[in-house]
């Protein structure tokens, strides 16, 4: 078996690196979606709570302005 050549190790190495980089970066894009999902999640929960508050203060408002009318 012939030895092998230096540019094979070296072209090797670049692909193992290469291949490292992407893995980094996958896991980056991951982790920022990750992050992305979290905050719409978010969002959505307190777009929800106001909209629930909203109603609520609706009619309170509607009470008191009875109330007043009854006075």
């Amino acid at each position: 078996m012939p030895p092998p050549h230096p540019e094979d190790h070296d072209r090797d190495r670049d692909h193992e690196r290469a291949e490292r980089m992407e893995r980094e970066r996958h896991m980056e894009r991951r982790e920022e979606h990750r992050e992305l999902r979290a905050e719409h999640r978010d969002i959505k929960r307190d777009r929800e709570a106001l909209r629930h508050r909203e109603h609520e203060a609706r009619e309170r408002a509607h009470e008191v302005h009875e109330d007043m009318e009854h006075r």
